[in-house]
């Protein structure tokens, strides 16, 4: 069967190496309360100043489809020869989607004349032409500009409203706006919630401004208890904060503050913010050689709970995040899966993340999506024993294309994906990088400049595709990614 053309991507991890975790402390100062909660103001999220990464103005994105939604009924009859389509799902609990807005960006004085009306399907019937068309703004409201990099320009909408039903709790709606940002030949649509919340708390000696939002990443969500609702901690003093890990901006992180594990949470609304100390048991995760004669060993990253915590294990950890990374470290016990970390392994850096792939299929991510009886949840944490990661289990390859099933005709294209696995801890190797190697790079910028230089080299796998009888079909390298 002959291959014309391949798409490697090799996303990744497996056996080669595990070796874990920071100085994380336990220590639990007996004088710090063990709960405090605080009310939680409602401000406009054009108030909130962008730092670090804490730029709520930039919205959610409503991932482009390329085409019209086979699930949508009717669109309206568009004048531009390039509509932008799109959905965007609402969540009304932690994992349900309660709406699908579907939309479509047109230019209703024709092909290039600029798009300036958005159809959004507000009342969920799939039908876009009984939705009243939403019309470009001619200036957005102040603070609602957002700098990014590669943006050309931008466009922002008419707001609309979102309804929210929550039994006993009553109701509550949320304003979305709508921004079309233009750059790098695309076009990406962002829906941002005008309102957000602002509370303040002490803890530990410490003041921190916190700021906790209905946006999480590609999804709207209808309860500001939602773990992954947008919660940011800022304290002035500290140009580190909020902290910028993996996870670190959403409601389920956990954040250690002077030496103690925090938990937060909020209710439906988001009007009371609580601050609960961990007093749970810790345990320790560590990064071991096995039987490699490694001594580097370290990992730097967030680990995810079958409870819904994301922790950071690292070297001194505190509310800003790892200083550095660490062989071993203290961490709340439970059962987690690690969620995005870079590990170094003797000579080897290494990036491993949760395995989002099954035969033939994309799984669900943990983030954005979550599906969380999907989840291997391998790395346990108990009290009365340490956790060694090792990279001693057999690694695997999967093929998450073709399926294992899939046929195909004479001549016909193949695209190949495959990722290197641990089975045991459903993890993949994403990079392999050998620190002792150094290779050349160059590549162009925007502006056609190019910049040269030299970097660790990646240990990309060769692929060689073959016949049942042995005749090389294609070969080629198959880059991590």
């Amino acid at each position: 069967m002959p291959v014309e053309k391949r798409e490697w991507t090799v996303g990744l991890l497996s056996a080669v190496i595990f070796a874990l975790l920071a100085v994380c402390g336990c220590d639990s100062k007996s004088d710090a309360p063990d709960v405090i909660t605080v009310a939680m103001e409602e401000i406009s999220t054009f108030d909130i100043p962008q730092r670090n990464h804490m730029d709520l103005a930039k919205g959610v994105w409503g991932r482009s489809t390329g085409e019209p939604s086979e699930q949508v009924k009717r669109y309206p009859e568009l004048r531009t020869d390039k509509p932008v389509y799109g959905k965007l799902p609402v969540y009304g609990d932690l994992e349900n989607v309660v709406k699908t807005l579907y939309w479509v960006v047109e230019e209703s004085a024709g092909p290039g004349k600029g798009y300036d009306t958005l159809y959004v399907d507000r009342n969920n019937d799939l039908d876009l032409t009984n939705d009243e068309p939403l019309s470009a703004q001619e200036s957005p409201p102040q603070g609602a500009e957002v700098k990014e990099e590669y943006v050309e320009r931008q466009t922002w909408f008419s707001p609309f409203t979102l309804e929210f039903e929550h039994g006993d709790n009553g109701s509550h709606s949320v304003e979305i706006m709508p921004r079309l940002r233009f750059g790098e030949d695309s076009a990406r649509m962002y829906f941002v919630p005008t309102k957000a919340r602002k509370g303040r708390f002490a803890l530990v000696g410490k003041d921190f401004d916190v700021y906790l939002s209905c946006d999480a990443y590609d999804a709207i969500r209808g309860r500001l208890n939602d773990p992954l609702c947008s919660f940011f901690l800022v304290n002035d003093d500290d140009p580190r904060t909020p902290a910028t890990w993996e996870w670190a901006e959403f409601l389920c992180a956990m954040r250690r503050i002077g030496g103690i594990w925090y938990q937060f949470s909020a209710t439906v609304r988001g009007d009371k913010v609580t601050a609960t100390k961990y007093k749970g048991d810790f345990g320790t995760f560590e990064i071991g050689a096995g039987k490699r004669a490694f001594k580097n060993l370290g990992i730097n990253g967030p680990l995810f709970s079958c409870d819904h915590r994301a922790v950071l294990a690292g070297g001194e950890v505190d509310e800003a995040g790892a200083k550095d990374m660490a062989r071993s470290c203290r961490l709340p016990t439970g059962d987690y899966v690690l969620a995005i970390a870079w590990i170094q392994y003797g000579p080897l850096s290494i990036q491993v993340s949760q395995n989002y792939h099954i035969d033939g299929r994309r799984r669900a991510k943990i983030h954005p999506k979550l599906a969380f009886d999907q989840w291997v949840y391998g790395i346990t944490i108990r009290k009365d024993r340490p956790f060694v990661l090792d990279f001693s289990n057999e690694p695997e390859v999967l093929f998450a294309e073709p399926t294992s099933a899939q046929r195909f005709k004479t001549g016909e294209e193949v695209k190949v994906m495959a990722v290197l696995i641990d089975p045991v801890l459903d993890i993949m190797i994403r990079r392999l990088i050998d620190t002792r190697q150094k290779v050349p790079y160059e590549y162009a910028r925007r502006d056609g400049s190019k910049v040269s230089g030299e970097e660790d080299r990646s240990l990309d796998p060769k692929v060689v595709v073959t016949r049942l009888d042995g005749t090389v079909v294609a070969e080629g390298i198959m880059p991590f990614g």
